[in-house]
């Protein structure tokens, strides 16, 4: 039996969009981890990037430099290539043509040349003393495995393609062996933990059963490629867009890639690490954008460019707008966690660069602290699967039986972990089979016969079940698009019912506007009926002048007889009582001409009464236009309550469909039913608060019409007193006429006497045309303020 002479391990962690190695002399133990690429220290990983010539045969850069490079729209980056070698439908996108083996190839020919170039010596074979663990994805199956033993081939990492000095091992194994010292302080044989990979576009979970002699079960995986640490400095660029503008940002990210990712490295160090979601504990942080990347400053919109200027580039991070960028992210780690959880784990492991996040770490206690046990993040995450490998083959090659030619070509690849997992389902059931041993030996050999057909079931149920996964992850796509859809169908309404409830305030305000004019015209109208009275009391004074001016007529007509025997006598005066005969019908032209003027005055009240119908009128016919409007606004929210019961009947046919792939979305609808039922009262209210002010509206309008009635019947009182007023002085004058000179002292007295009544009269009339005057301007008034009302 041949042992071979290893001096070197080295563990290659191939990310999809980031990778490293690790190594360790044999001798020394000691793994390091390399950290210095192209012009970057510090950094553990480097980016999964190709950048080919135009005809994609040769590569021009890779890792940070093809980022760094201009991109033209016609020549792209070879990105997520790694991708093609998982159970995904939707792959990514390469050039027609191209060939995901060729970037592969690429990429692993350019990271040999830095490990050949850090790990070689004069003492070092690299091809026969050097041993390469390389780690894969759970998914990756035999055939995964064979193409990327072929492509360290073909990258000049082997001397030949089925050379020993290349193993392979799981992600999530490796991070175990990492932290097996701590697992086996914290885990008995027979229980499981969960090993979760919270990586920069990915996050994967893996339940592990922990066996024997540090031996390891892969049980289940599970993985969602929505979610990862990128996603978080996405949410930051996009809260930077707001400051600077999206052409900013695009601008930097073209012509200035290293100062963004040193902008990015910054906020990782002072933001994403530090951040514990304790608003107690939060202050908060300014960033320096000229200092952190000063690229900014030459291409910031103009639009920004002011407010930037004024706070000199610092802008603020709060609580808030941080919390915000986490949530949605570990809000899906969350729920992929609990749908990891059906086996009742004891431990979960948490590895990746987002695992070293405070806030995440928070938010799992909180949310698993009574379902698993202990959470555990080992030093160094982000390294923890390539450190992993170079333990794994430390230990392989300390180990007689695997370093010799006796050893599998391959480690425990992933379908044969599924195999165990289906032969041994825990270890109480391993210690029982091993007493039965003897028992069963005959059965056993019988069993061997069935092998095959076991195999092609094994084959078949697998295909099934990565059916059945697909038809699941699609399922759950759909109904994340529908809550999506259902979640801004609420925020639509949200924003509705505000500029509903907007409408409504204005209305109220409008409302108390009219109460105040209402006082109004209810003092003015408490006052005219105060003049009224007032109007009334002289008419009665005038009714008693007329009754003593009966009395005084019945007088006259006593001594008629009287003068009849002394007119003989006047008539030797009848030149002078001609004279002033005369004089009187002067003065009797006079009144009559007076009178035609009240006349006309008379004629333009009724005009004005004419006029201040039309108003009432108009103000009628506005109401039923405003009632039409009203009318169909309830049209519209009768529409989108109908529209809003289908979404929601719609919804729950669709929950109703899902049930059969068991989707826990059961809080989250409850969540939505709460909001609806809030909503649903909310819009209750509003219909209140619209009846009411429908009815105020509607009293205000009765209560104008029945001072308008009230301003009639006193305009009738005055024309009837008015008309009163014209016969009782048309008889005065032909009363005069027939007096002879005897009563002409008595009618140039009552003459007098009239006339200043009727000038009084006159003068209360003008009064009470420039009252008219005023409450045509406070009609006016209150039909702008409708007009303003219709058109809020």
């Amino acid at each position: 039996m041949e042992y071979y002479d290893y001096r070197v391990v080295v563990g290659i962690d191939f990310g999809t969009t980031h990778s490293g190695f690790a190594y360790a002399h044999k001798r020394i133990k000691t793994i390091i981890v390399h950290s210095e690429w192209q012009e970057y220290y510090g950094l553990y990983k480097i980016p999964t990037i190709l950048l080919y010539d135009d005809k994609y045969e040769k590569v021009q850069s890779w890792g940070f430099n093809a980022l760094k490079e201009n991109i033209d729209n016609n020549k792209k980056p070879i990105e997520l290539f790694k991708l093609y070698l998982s159970r995904m439908k939707n792959k990514p996108f390469l050039p027609n043509g191209f060939d995901y083996k060729k970037a592969i190839i690429d990429y692993l020919h350019e990271m040999g040349e830095i490990i050949k170039h850090v790990i070689i010596n004069d003492w070092i074979d690299f091809y026969n003393q050097v041993l390469i663990v390389l780690t894969v994805p759970v998914e990756f199956d035999h055939t995964s495995i064979a193409i990327m033993r072929e492509c360290a081939f073909k990258a000049g990492l082997l001397k030949d393609q089925y050379s020993r000095n290349l193993r392979f091992i799981t992600e999530p194994e490796a991070a175990a062996i990492h932290c097996m010292k701590f697992l086996n302080e914290n885990l008995s044989v027979g229980e499981t933990f969960m090993v979760v990979d919270c990586g920069d576009n990915t996050i994967d979970s893996t339940t592990i059963l922990f066996l024997e002699d540090e031996e390891l079960n892969i049980m289940t995986e599970r993985s969602r490629n929505d979610c990862g640490d990128n996603f978080i400095d996405q949410e930051f660029l996009k809260f930077l867009e707001l400051k600077v503008g999206s052409t900013t940002i695009n601008l930097v990210k073209e012509n200035h890639y290293d100062q963004l990712q040193y902008m990015l490295k910054e906020f990782y160090r002072k933001v994403k690490m530090d951040f514990t979601g304790i608003q107690s504990e939060f202050r908060p942080i300014d960033l320096e954008l000229d200092e952190l990347c000063p690229a900014l400053i030459q291409y910031c919109d103009e639009k920004y460019l002011d407010n930037m200027r004024k706070v000199e580039w610092n802008i603020k991070l709060k609580f808030e707008d941080i919390k915000s960028m986490f949530d949605p992210i570990i809000e899906k780690i969350l729920k992929l966690i609990d749908r990891s959880n059906n086996n009742n784990c004891n431990l979960l492991l948490l590895i990746g660069i987002l695992s070293e996040s405070k806030y995440l770490k928070l938010r799992i206690n909180q949310e698993f602290n009574n379902k698993i046990p202990i959470t555990y993040v080992p030093p160094n995450p982000i390294t923890s699967i390539m450190e992993g490998a170079v333990q794994y083959g430390l230990k392989w090659i300390y180990d007689p039986e695997r370093n010799s030619d006796g050893g599998a070509l391959v480690s425990a690849a992933p379908y044969i972990n599924n195999m165990r997992f289906q032969l041994t389902q825990s270890y109480d059931t391993i210690k029982n089979l091993e007493e039965e041993k003897k028992k069963f030996q005959d059965e056993f050999h019988e069993s061997n016969n069935n092998l095959n057909e076991y195999k092609i079931l094994y084959d078949n149920l697998m295909q099934k079940y990565d059916e059945l996964v697909n038809k699941y992850e699609e399922k759950e796509q759909r109904l994340n698009n529908i809550q999506i859809q259902f979640s801004d169908t609420i925020m639509k309404l949200e924003e509705e019912k505000k500029i509903f409830q907007e409408e409504i305030q204005e209305s109220n305000n409008n409302l108390n506007e009219y109460k105040t004019l209402h006082d109004n015209l209810k003092k003015k109208y408490d006052d005219l009926v105060n003049e009224n009275e007032e109007y009334k009391e002289k008419e009665q004074r005038l009714n008693n002048i007329q009754i003593q001016s009966t009395d005084t007529i019945k007088k006259l007509e006593e001594e008629k007889k009287i003068f009849q025997e002394e007119i003989q006598e006047s008539n030797n005066n009848l030149n002078e009582y001609k004279t002033l005969h005369d004089d009187l019908k002067k003065k009797y032209d006079d009144l009559v001409n007076e009178n035609e003027e009240y006349k006309e005055r008379k004629q333009d009240l009724k005009e004005m009464q004419i006029q201040s119908f039309d108003t009432i009128k108009k103000l009628e016919e506005e109401k039923k236009i405003f009632q039409g409007e009203i009318q169909e606004s309830n049209n519209n929210y009768d529409n989108l309550k109908k529209k809003y019961d289908d979404l929601v009947n719609e919804y729950k046919e669709k929950e109703q469909r899902l049930n059969d792939v068991q989707i826990q979305s059961s809080d989250t609808i409850k969540k939505l039913e709460e909001e609806k039922k809030i909503f649903q009262e909310e819009i209750q209210e509003s219909n209140n608060n619209y009846d009411n002010l429908k009815k105020k509206y509607d009293d205000l309008v009765n209560e104008y019409k029945e001072q308008g009635q009230h301003l009639n019947d006193i305009q009738t009182q005055s024309s009837d007193t008015i008309k009163k007023l014209e016969k009782k002085h048309q008889d005065d004058i032909h009363e005069y006429d027939n007096n002879h000179k005897s009563l002409y002292d008595n009618l140039q007295e009552k003459y007098i006497e009239l006339t200043n009544k009727n000038n009084e009269e006159s003068n209360q009339h003008e009064k009470l045309k420039n009252e008219m005057h005023q409450i045509n301007n406070i009609n006016q008034q209150y039909i702008e303020k409708i007009d303003q009302l219709r058109q809020s």
